[in-house]
């Protein structure tokens, strides 16, 4: 409580020095007798407006001081004791100057005016007479009823209870989301399960489909080059391995003229051989290829119907077969978690 004001050259104030007994709560007066003077005064030690207006008329500063007893504040103590400006007194200080610079200081020591603003806070709550602040302020009623029950220490508890309830809460509706966010994800992992599933792909399968449906859209390109090609090695006129004969009969009738020509006969035999060989293997060659249409519109589904799981899960359609082991691995360790 207030318990001595001290004000100098402040409005119409020279000096004047209040003792102030226990129990004060109300200034009164006739008007013009200097209540709001006082108001103001005290207003400013609170950590008010300065105003260089306010000083007395002569004066170069106002000065004033208020000293309080905190004995029964234990929450003014608290904040001293925090802001470490000492505990042993409590004694706000306020001086303006004419050229509106402001300066305040409690217990000696320089502090800033939000700090007096802070601290006047919990001294002193003011009521002018048409003013009405915290006596109508719905905010403060419960802190008024719990002062007067001398509830401190229940609306502590309550306060640490509901902050406790509060905090467990927020746990509960953490658990709770990140619970809907797994069984969200564990149904979008069996739908892809499901997908990949009904699609039965492996991984080689791709390369090879690729393959078969290379060929199968150009078996008629193939047909005819592997056709014509038997024709010109040894079913046609003129082909290659009749020519190589008449090339050998040729120079049989020479080779006793010049012996070099029999090693270059032998090779040629060889070549006859190898020749013979390879058209052989292309005739038959010819006589397995067949052109089936319908295999083509097989293959170009089951391209087709890669290629869109693939768009669908952005990934390479080599992947996908990798990507389903991935699947059903995480849904199993999910499912181990919720069994634990």
């Amino acid at each position: 409580m207030l318990i001595r004001l001290t004000v100098k050259d402040y409005v119409l104030i020279d000096l004047i020095e209040l003792d102030v007994d226990a129990g004060f709560t109300v200034l009164t007066g006739e008007t013009g007798a200097g209540k709001s003077i006082i108001l103001g005064a005290i207003s400013l030690i609170l950590g008010g407006r300065s105003d260089a207006g306010s000083i007395r008329a002569g004066a170069s500063r106002s000065d004033i001081v208020a000293e309080f007893d905190i004995s029964k504040l234990p929450h003014v103590y608290s904040f001293l004791d925090e802001a470490d400006l000492g505990v042993d007194d409590c004694v706000l200080r306020r001086v303006i100057d004419t050229a509106g610079r402001s300066r305040a200081w409690i217990n000696g020591v320089p502090v800033t005016v939000k700090q007096l603003r802070t601290l006047g806070a919990l001294l002193i709550d003011i009521h002018g007479q048409h003013e009405h602040y915290s006596l109508v302020d719905a905010s403060t009623h419960s802190q008024v009823l719990d002062s007067f029950g001398h509830l401190s220490n229940s609306v502590k508890l309550v306060e640490e209870t509901w902050k406790s309830w509060q905090f467990e809460k927020n746990k509960l509706n953490q658990c709770l989301e990140q619970s809907e966010a797994l069984k969200q994800k564990a149904e979008e992992l069996l739908e892809t399960q499901r997908d990949l599933d009904a699609l039965g792909f492996k991984g080689k399968e791709w390369a090879q489909t690729i393959d078969r449906h290379r060929k199968a859209s150009n078996m008629n390109e193939l047909i005819d080059a592997a056709n014509q090609s038997v024709r010109m090695l040894g079913d046609g006129e003129q082909n290659i391995l009749s020519i190589l004969a008449n090339v050998r009969a040729r120079l049989n009738g020479v080779v006793e003229i010049d012996p070099q020509v029999d090693s270059m006969l032998q090779d040629l035999e060889g070549l006859e051989i190898q020749l013979g060989e390879f058209n052989r293997d292309l005739r038959r060659y010819a006589e397995s290829l067949d052109f089936d249409s319908g295999l083509v519109e097989t293959l170009d589904r089951r391209i087709a119907e890669v290629q869109r799981y693939a768009r669908k899960y952005g990934v390479k359609p080599d992947d996908l077969e990798e990507m389903a082991l991935s699947v059903q691995m995480e849904l199993e360790k999910m499912s181990s978690h919720a069994n634990l």
